[in-house]
């Protein structure tokens, strides 16, 4: 059985949520905003259209360190249609690691 897995502290969410804004203020132009939603280790991410539809974008998961995280990218594919190729991971397209002095 797994133990409790502490969740993101509050600084660090504050600190993901202000590098992400600010990132797709410069990056991604067409969505309105992002938002962040924190759920024990994890911090989902979904841009947000000027009509206010939202798209899953990815999602992280807290190493301990405000600055390494582990990372997955949702799949845009629509739910209930077959794919090409489907994923054996589920809804996760990619997954990896982010550190500091990463490019991208």
């Amino acid at each position: 059985m797994m133990g409790h897995m502490p969740a993101i502290p509050h600084s660090t969410r504050s600190s993901i949520t202000l590098r992400l804004l600010d990132h797709a203020e410069k990056h991604w132009p067409q969505l309105d905003k992002i938002q962040v939603t924190c759920r024990s280790t994890f911090a989902y991410v979904a841009g947000v259209l000027p009509g206010g539809e939202q798209l899953p974008l990815f999602r992280l998961r807290s190493s301990g360190s405000a600055h390494c995280f582990g990372f997955a990218i949702y799949s845009a594919w629509p739910r209930g249609q077959s794919r090409p190729e489907p994923d054996a991971g589920g809804r996760w397209l990619c997954r990896g690691r982010l550190r500091p002095g990463s490019r991208g």
